[in-house]
């Protein structure tokens, strides 16, 4: 069976950034590399219980204010891309 090696990139949300990188400072013995592959290794190796999660709609002035919002959070990067 031939099988192809395929690069795999991710990015951590924003808020478990800073928890990854305190914990891989105090563990320098472990690249984060080697955590992803751990964590995934766990994850994939165990029965996992997925549950629904129920939406709700969000308002038109909802929508106009979180637009409104990325589009000031990312305006530097938005601009690079002009």
């Amino acid at each position: 069976m031939s099988t192809k090696s395929h690069g795999i990139s991710f990015r951590l949300d924003s808020d478990l950034e800073p928890t990854v990188e305190q914990w891989l400072h105090q563990h320098p013995s472990i690249s984060m590399s080697r955590l992803a592959n751990l964590a995934i290794r766990g994850f994939v190796s165990n029965d996992q219980v997925l549950t629904a999660v129920k939406t709700v709609q969000a308002s038109k002035a909802e929508v106009k204010s979180s637009i409104s919002k990325l589009m000031k959070k990312h305006k530097k990067t938005l601009d690079e891309l002009k």
